[in-house]
């Protein structure tokens, strides 16, 4: 019953969009069914011997946790789940075959399981995606709960301290969760295999992405690192509409990553344009350059015309993309040498965008306030 629950809140996503009415109420069902079960509360036990039956509820139970950071980090809205109640244990890296094996097979599976609890023998698994995605998500729960309380005090070193922390946590996967530049340039990857590493990686860089608006926040200036992550975040994205034939199978998924991953980093890389901030190519990223961004930018345009009315979110599409298409514009058109001419620009759009969460909204330059600021 839960497992439908949750497919249910999947399915109505795709049709009224994550910031749906009808899609948070499916989702709040899924959590009060879920709480009900008592599947949010476990602790970790050394003699703990998985089953198949033991490995799904946790499969289960972790994806609910997952979604609750995705639908939260689209909307803005406070979650439903936390990580300070939420003490079940993730799922193993294993595979269903291992668990309907006998006890001794069982056993030599976990063995091969190191601390992290994944497996780096073998392939990736559904229960490797899982369990990677939910690492990831503890520490977005923490930066939203950063983000979005009230009470909440943030200093530097704290906000650092999970900086370093997300980054040793990726460090941390197995190699089969690692995604590679390269993976596409073979004609018989594993296409589903490929999307579920990009996957983690954009999840990840998010995590970063949220820590860098967060510094920002407290007054902390370092566009150094904010822009080699946006433009990661924009390429990683754009893979998905290069190649889109290969991925026809996830383009149901494409509104949702273009929207919570590409057009986020494509305010960043706008602001760069119009108020640049280093010459020739980034210090710390040698494929970044105002050239690629440009590059970049113009492929993001095709991909945010491609969605269109009745698509959630076609409006916010609709005005991103007249956004970026103006900075490209006056970029090409009329290029200023020193730049920051952000109080020239008039191309009749609303000037605040109609993102649901503030950190997600990088267009933030577009307000009268901020136009009216020197360069």
């Amino acid at each position: 019953m839960l497992y439908l629950c949750y497919r249910r809140v999947t399915t109505e996503s795709l049709v009224s969009g994550d910031a749906g009415l009808t899609c948070w109420r499916y989702f709040a069902e899924t959590v009060a069914l879920l709480t009900f079960l008592g599947r949010h509360v476990g602790s970790e036990d050394t003699n703990y011997i998985p089953s198949l039956c033991s490995e799904h509820r946790r499969r289960i139970t972790a994806r609910v946790f997952n979604i609750d950071k995705v639908l939260v980090s689209f909307t803005g809205r406070p979650p439903l789940l936390s990580r300070r109640f939420f003490s079940s244990p993730l799922p193993l890296d294993l595979t269903d075959l291992d668990l309907e094996s006998d006890q001794a097979t069982v056993r030599h599976a976990v063995q091969e399981l190191d601390a992290n609890g994944f497996r780096h023998v073998g392939d990736l698994k559904g229960s490797s995606m899982v369990r990677a995605r939910s690492q990831i998500a503890y520490i977005k729960d923490e930066l939203l709960e950063i983000a979005l309380a009230n009470s909440v005090k943030v200093t530097f070193e704290s906000l650092t301290e999970i900086k370093a922390r997300a980054e040793r946590t990726y460090e941390s996967f197995p190699a089969n969760l690692i995604h590679r530049p390269d993976e596409l340039d073979d004609p018989d990857c594993d296409v589903q295999k490929v999307y579920s590493r990009i996957l983690i990686r954009l999840e990840h860089m998010q995590n970063l992405f949220f820590v860098e608006r967060l510094l920002l926040r407290l007054g902390h200036i370092d566009e150094n690192r904010l822009l080699p992550i946006s433009f990661e975040m924009v390429t990683l994205t754009l893979l998905f509409w290069t190649h889109q034939d290969r991925f026809s199978g996830m383009r149901r998924d494409f509104e949702w990553l273009l929207m919570a991953f590409a057009a986020p980093g494509g305010g960043i890389l706008c602001l760069e344009l119009l108020r640049p901030t280093f010459r020739g190519t980034h210090p710390d990223c040698p494929k970044l350059s105002r050239s690629a961004i440009i590059q970049k930018l113009s492929l993001l345009i095709g991909f945010l015309d491609w969605v269109r009315p009745p698509a959630p979110n076609a409006d916010l599409c609709a005005d991103c993309k007249a956004v970026i298409q103006g900075v490209l514009d006056h970029n090409l058109n009329a290029p200023i040498a020193g730049g920051g001419a952000l109080d020239t620009l008039d191309w009749g759009i609303p000037t605040q965008l109609d993102f649901n969460f503030d950190l997600l909204d990088t267009f933030d330059w577009l307000r009268p306030e901020q136009l009216s600021l020197p360069a």
